[in-house]
């Protein structure tokens, strides 16, 4: 699962900052860093509708659903979900972070930890998104199984992928039984650390 991430706020890798200025070119919108929560806008990269080129965009986090938002969709499930579907195939986005938090809800005050890689400087995170007409654009987080390092703290992750090794998942129609173990992040090093308790109310995930 994934309900929370973050681009780091200070040294911000030089590619990440381009995009993140060219998403929000304006320099009184908000800067699209450090912890990133469902409803708040993000930096995205998707095909945009006329040149088919990816580039970056600023959208919300989370598919309205009744009085609540969506913020995840499962890689095994969402191509035959109604809500998914149409987004599965000629909707796919990714999204740049520095990692994402967790909690420990085996303890009574769940601690929070950072997720992040060992070797990369940041990821990117799959997504897929609506941009319905008279609506602003919104994405979800694609997640899947936790890989082995993971697996003992959480059974769901974000889909990621490391720079450079993200092509494909902008492809339209690529059915998930036919992704590889490369593609479904299992042979990047993550490391976890605890990170201070935030101060506002954590939100619920769907």
């Amino acid at each position: 699962m994934c309900g929370r991430f973050y681009i780091e706020s200070e040294d911000t890798p030089a590619e990440l900052e381009r995009m993140l200025r060219q998403a929000s070119p304006d320099a009184d919108s908000a800067p699209m860093k450090g912890e990133l929560v469902p409803g708040k806008a993000a930096c995205v990269l998707a095909r945009g509708r006329e040149s088919g080129a990816a580039r970056p965009f600023a959208m919300r986090w989370g598919y309205p659903l009744e009085k609540k938002l969506v913020i995840n969709a499962r890689l095994e499930t969402a191509a035959q979900r109604p809500m998914f579907s149409e987004s599965w195939r000629i909707r796919r986005c990714l999204i740049p972070a520095s990692g994402w938090f967790e909690w420990d809800h085996s303890e009574k005050r769940p601690p929070r930890y950072r997720f992040r890689s060992k070797t990369a400087r940041w990821l990117w995170l799959a997504g897929l998104y609506q941009n319905k007409e008279g609506m602003e654009p919104r994405f979800v987080v694609v997640t899947r199984h936790a890989d082995g390092a993971l697996a003992g703290f959480h059974d769901r992750m974000p889909l990621c992928f490391l720079p450079g090794e993200e092509s494909g998942w902008l492809q339209p129609g690529e059915p998930a039984d036919d992704m590889d173990g490369s593609l479904l992040s299992d042979g990047v090093s993550w490391e976890r650390d605890p990170f201070p308790p935030e101060t506002a109310i954590q939100l619920s995930m769907i």
